[in-house]
């Protein structure tokens, strides 16, 4: 956690993530017309059907293929971004409860489990149940190159 001081550039993202930010923060409301550039629509079947895992990697995913079909080119702005950030006093933190999930992304604008972690996850899976269609289809998915 951080405690917000002058200077500290507000990424335009953390406004509509968190509620009170644009008031804490003096940011004044700004009004624009948006063009819409890429339009992505999920049946509400398939969105019932997106599986939910413990972190974002369905949300890396989507934003990967979106950036895929509006050819977004990715920029190194870590310089900036530590600059910035230096501006910020650390006051604490929370203990994290994510694990990450290795996502190798093509630039066909799919992204898929990494080899190595779908072959840990079959044999977890045979671990716990023994021989099964499940630890058979990651196999075979792992060895299709990890796409679903």
């Amino acid at each position: 956690m951080f405690k917000l001081n002058h200077g500290y550039v507000v990424p335009a993202s953390y406004l509509d993530s968190f509620s009170g930010l644009r008031e804490n923060a003096g940011v004044p409301k700004r009004y624009v017309e948006a063009q819409k550039v890429f339009a992505l629509e999920l049946s509400e079947g398939a969105t019932r059907e997106f599986v939910r895992f413990p972190n974002n990697i369905s949300g890396v995913t989507v934003e990967h293929l979106i950036d895929s079909e509006v050819q977004a080119r990715q920029v190194d702005a870590r310089k900036r971004l530590l600059r910035n950030k230096s501006k910020l006093e650390y006051v604490g933190s929370f203990p994290g409860a994510s694990e990450p999930i290795p996502v190798e992304l093509g630039d066909d604008g799919l992204a898929c489990l990494s080899s190595a972690t779908l072959e840990h996850t079959a044999q977890s899976v045979r671990n716990e149940m023994g021989p099964c269609a499940l630890a058979d289809a990651l196999d075979l998915t792992r060895k299709r190159g990890g796409s679903f």
